[in-house]
C-alpha cells in the first residue's frame, strides 16, 4: 500500500510540475503579446507621434548647435537649417522646417550674429532654444501619454480573451 500511495504522491507532483509549467508559459507568451500589442499602440498614437517628432527636431537642432560652434564649418549646417526652413516656407513641405514654431523672420534675424562675429557666434542656437521651448510640453505630454500605455496596471481585457488584435478597449 505504501508503494501505490508514494506512485500516487509521484504522479500528483508530476501533474502539478506541468500544470505550473504551463502556467509559466502562458503567462510569457501574454507578456509578450502585451508587450508588442502597446507598443503598437504607442506608434499609432497621434501624441506619441508629435513627441517623437519634438525629440528628433531636438536632436537634430542640438546637433546643427553644436556644429555651429565651429566657425566656418558649422555656418554651413545653420545655413543649410535656414534655407530648408525658406523652402518649407515657400513649398508647404514641412518635413524641411527644423524650427516649424520659430517665425521666419526670427530664424533670419538670427543669422546677423554672424556675419558681426565673422562666424563666431553659434547663431542657430537662438532658433534650436525657441523651438525647444516650444517642443518642451509635447516632449512632456508624449512621455505621460507612454507611461499610461506602458502602465502595467492597465490591461487588454477584452483583446486577452478573444486574442483580437484590432480591438482597443482598456479596462483600469
Amino acid at each position: 500500500m505504501s508503494e501505490s500511495f508514494e506512485l500516487a504522491q509521484r504522479h500528483a507532483a508530476e501533474q502539478e510540475r506541468e500544470r505550473n509549467e504551463n502556467a509559466d508559459q502562458m503567462i510569457r507568451e501574454l507578456s509578450y503579446y502585451e508587450t508588442m500589442k502597446r507598443l503598437i499602440r504607442i506608434a499609432q498614437d497621434p501624441e506619441c507621434r508629435k513627441g517623437l517628432e519634438a525629440l528628433l527636431r531636438t536632436i537634430t537642432n542640438g546637433s546643427i548647435s553644436v556644429a555651429d560652434m565651429v566657425p566656418g564649418a558649422g555656418d554651413t549646417a545653420s545655413w543649410v537649417a535656414d534655407a530648408c526652413k525658406f523652402i518649407a516656407c515657400r513649398t508647404g513641405i514641412k518635413l524641411l522646417d527644423l524650427t516649424p514654431d520659430v517665425a521666419e523672420w526670427k530664424a533670419y534675424a538670427s543669422e546677423a550674429g554672424e556675419f558681426v562675429t565673422f562666424g563666431m557666434f553659434p547663431s542657430h542656437i537662438v532658433e534650436s532654444t525657441l523651438q525647444f521651448k516650444a517642443d518642451l510640453p509635447r516632449l512632456r505630454a508624449a512621455r505621460e501619454r507612454v507611461k499610461k500605455i506602458l502602465d502595467p496596471k492597465v490591461i487588454d481585457v477584452a483583446s486577452v480573451i478573444l486574442n483580437e488584435d484590432n480591438n482597443d478597449v482598456a479596462i483600469e
